[in-house]
Formats: structure tokens, C-alpha cells, sequence
């Protein structure tokens, strides 16, 4: 009888370790998860996206293939924050993932950087499928968005960087297509232009 019970009570006993090493894990998962995700949108962050991108460059199969850069900032969003309040800009938010998550890829890695600056990675890509996802973007954003009675027009400037030629290392990537979504963003207020505006690097303002 004590062997039995001594057996029982040490099968019970093994068993709730492994529910609590289970659980312990699945927690830790789960708040790594958490602090890689955007709370607001449910797309990465920032952190997400530097290490999945950093995960890309070290892999073999992008040192051989390109991969793109966007950076994206919008253009109106402000007025709309002042003008309805943040309820609303959350939700324009929201769907600004929403309509990034439809027009790429599910392999692409798209995030939420802060405020309303977002970036999405390509890879590996080829040059003419940057043209397309570009092309899709910005049509994307220049169709107007219906939110708690309101039809809204937030348009975006759009910077991109190209690995190799544009850095090799996250960092160079990313401050390069930020700077040419900047210069993409004051040459639309220079043109007093809501439309989607993009700067490659070394080439012209695309509308």
C-alpha cells in the first residue's frame, strides 16, 4: 500500500511540476510576445522590427537578394487627432495597419515605429516587385477612410532604403529611409499637397 500511494503521490507530484513549468513558460511567451507588439494596433513595434530585420540581413539568402525599406509617416493625421480627438486618431491607426496588412505580404515585416510612423521590410525582393508594393501602398492611402461617421482623408510619405546599396546594417537602413521620408513629407507641404509622396534614395519626389 505505501508503495502504491508513494508511486500515486510521486505521479501527482511530477505532474504539477510539469503544469507549473508549462505555465511558467507559456507566460514568458507570452510577455515576450507582448513586448515585441504595438498594444494599440496589434502589429510589431519597433523592437520587433529592428530584430526581424536584423534576423533578415544575417540570413544567407538576403546577403545574395535585396531588401527594401519603407518608412511611412502621414500626411494629415494631426488635423484629424485635433479635430476629433485621439478616439478617432486611434482608430485611423488601427486602420492604417489594417490596410498595411492587406497590400503586403503575410511574409513581410511591417510595424508600428511610434506616434503615427510606421515601417514595413520586403524580402527578399525583387527591384520590380518594390515598384508594385509602392505603387499599392499609395493607392492604399489615397482612398479615404469612413470612421465613427467621419470620411477622412490621411494620406502618406513614403522614404525607402535598399540593402546593399543604401547601408548594410539595420540602423544605416533605417535612418536612410527615414530621411528620405522627410524630404518626401516637406516637399508635399512645399506643393501644399495632401496626395501620398514618396523619396527613393538618389531619385526624384514621386506622387
Amino acid at each position: 500500500m505505501f508503495f502504491v500511494f508513494g508511486t500515486l503521490g510521486a505521479c501527482i507530484l511530477f505532474s504539477l511540476l510539469a503544469w507549473l513549468l508549462l505555465r511558467e513558460h507559456s507566460t514568458s511567451t507570452e510577455l515576450a510576445l507582448k513586448a515585441k507588439t504595438d498594444f494599440l494596433t496589434g502589429i510589431g513595434n519597433r523592437s520587433y522590427f529592428m530584430e526581424k530585420v536584423q534576423t533578415a540581413l544575417s540570413n544567407p539568402l538576403t546577403s545574395s537578394n535585396v531588401l527594401a525599406i519603407f518608412y511611412m509617416d502621414l500626411n494629415g493625421f494631426k488635423p484629424v487627432n485635433d479635430t476629433y480627438g485621439h478616439d478617432v486618431g486611434d482608430e485611423v491607426l488601427k486602420e492604417v495597419a489594417i490596410r498595411l496588412q492587406k497590400t503586403l505580404r503575410t511574409t513581410d515585416i511591417i510595424a508600428r515605429l511610434g506616434g503615427d510612423e510606421f515601417a514595413f521590410a520586403l524580402t527578399p525582393v525583387l527591384n520590380d516587385r518594390i515598384s508594385l508594393v509602392t505603387e499599392r501602398v499609395i493607392a492604399a492611402f489615397d482612398a479615404p477612410m469612413h470612421i465613427k461617421g467621419h470620411t477622412l482623408y490621411v494620406y502618406a510619405s513614403l522614404g525607402i532604403s535598399i540593402f546593399p546599396k543604401d547601408g548594410k546594417t539595420v540602423d544605416d537602413l533605417i535612418k536612410k529611409a527615414d530621411v528620405a521620408m522627410y524630404k518626401a513629407k516637406r516637399i508635399a507641404k512645399q506643393k501644399n499637397q495632401g496626395a501620398s509622396m514618396l523619396w527613393e534614395n538618389g531619385l526624384d519626389v514621386k506622387e
